[in-house]
């Protein structure tokens, strides 16, 4: 880890696909105990197989931000705002973003924090807009005004304002666990 921190202060580029891209933020699902569906995650943000951890990479424009993969493929956007809330609930966060990666797609991000996406499916950027109403154990996840840009191969977004000039934002809720667009 120590290594690729240097690495990345230096300005070496890095990536990864799968449980590679899943480390490259502040951010990131463990699965010490194995993998949450997004059913799961919605119906109890404390889900026992739920294990987050923080500071494996330190990547400036990726500061505050949780990655997830194979995301449109296995619809893991519950599985995002979840994770989501309970960085927020646990670590008293104003504000949690989230990016979920399709397969056969990158989103390639700049030192400056400009995003370019490539491939064939996209990249959807999630940020919260308020704090979580109900995320406790054992109590499905109410989780309001989020805001979703879904990103596709030319598209751009800048992470230092979190804003697109290519897709406006669309509003995501979540109530009682369940995901209302």
């Amino acid at each position: 880890m120590e290594s690729l921190n240097q690495a990345i202060a230096k300005g070496v580029p890095i990536g990864g696909t799968s449980a590679g891209l899943a480390v490259l933020g502040e951010h990131v699902f463990t699965a010490e105990k194995d993998t949450v569906t997004p059913e799961e995650a919605l119906a109890n943000p404390y889900h026992e197989n739920i294990t987050l951890s923080s500071d494996f990479l330190k990547a400036e424009p990726l500061a505050n931000l949780i990655t997830d993969s194979h995301f449109s493929e296995r619809e893991r956007m519950g599985r995002l705002t979840a994770f989501m809330a309970r960085l927020q609930q646990d670590g008293s966060r104003e504000s949690v973003r989230g990016v979920g990666v399709d397969e056969n797609t990158a989103a390639l991000v700049t030192p400056e924090g400009h995003v370019e996406v490539v491939g064939s499916g996209g990249a959807h950027f999630v940020q919260s807009e308020n704090s979580p109403e109900v995320c406790r154990d054992g109590e499905p996840l109410t989780y309001r005004d989020l805001k979703v840009r879904s990103l596709h191969r030319g598209d751009t977004m800048e992470l230092s304002n979190w804003s697109s000039k290519d897709v406006e934002a669309k509003t995501l809720n979540v109530e009682n666990g369940i995901l209302i667009p």
